[in-house]
């Protein structure tokens, strides 16, 4: 005898035997971990939290960002756990896709933990416990955090005479020959602006120096002047 069925339950029968390949898969106690072939590579993960210092002298709730990194590679598991011994409530685990962060929030009330130095979170392999990784959020000490220092004062400007030194002090020679001198000069002034300097110098009549009449200098600042008086 032989049994028809009918073209639209077939079709039916069809829809419900296919699996979308989007199915969020929840892992189990007794699931055995899945790799790929011989090319996984198993490593610890990586996890980071922001912020990782907190005080415990604010009174309201804060939120903590803890990013996880799946450091396996070519491997079919990308389930981990994460705990916390202080009962912050977390999912019962994460799902993190090779090399992506991953990143899940949780708030907490910073003063509930004081007289605690850290807390920390443990992120480990779902099926491994071997492969994990800890992360630390510091709680600071009443009174470990001191107000910020005001900024420093603008430095006063203080003036002072010049440095003057001119080589050599003595000459002799023909008087139809020009005379070399040096004149060393330095602005003694401290956190000042620049400084305009006039330099004059007295001469018999009648001979003429190529020395200039005045020079520039920032505080602080040196220079060497080389002139020629002629008689």
């Amino acid at each position: 005898m032989k049994l028809r069925i009918p073209f639209y339950l077939l079709i039916l029968l069809s829809i419900l035997s296919c699996e979308s390949s989007d199915e969020t898969i929840t892992p189990t106690n007794n699931q055995t971990p899945i790799v790929s072939q011989d090319n996984c590579q198993l490593a610890s993960p990586s996890i980071s939290i922001s912020p990782d210092k907190i005080d415990p002298s604010i009174g309201q709730e804060i939120e903590l960002i803890i990013t996880i990194i799946n450091n396996h590679n070519d491997c079919i598991r990308d389930y981990f756990t994460i705990t916390n011994a202080q009962g912050i409530s977390l999912p019962n685990f994460i799902r993190a896709r090779e090399g992506s962060p991953e990143t899940i929030t949780t708030k907490i009330n910073p003063s509930s933990y004081q007289g605690l130095t850290k807390l920390d979170f443990l992120v480990s392999d779902y099926y491994k416990n071997e492969y994990q990784a800890i992360g630390s959020v510091e709680i600071s000490k009443p009174g470990q955090t001191p107000p910020p220092s005001p900024p420093p004062a603008p430095a006063q400007c203080q003036k002072t005479n010049p440095s003057i030194e001119v080589t050599p002090q003595e000459q002799s020679g023909n008087s139809q020959n020009p005379f070399k001198f040096s004149l060393n000069i330095k602005n003694n002034h401290t956190n000042c602006p620049a400084q305009l300097f006039n330099l004059t110098q007295s001469l018999p009549q009648g001979w003429t120096s190529d020395l200039p009449s005045s020079i520039n200098l920032m505080s602080q600042q040196q220079q060497l002047i080389n002139y020629t008086i002629t008689p």
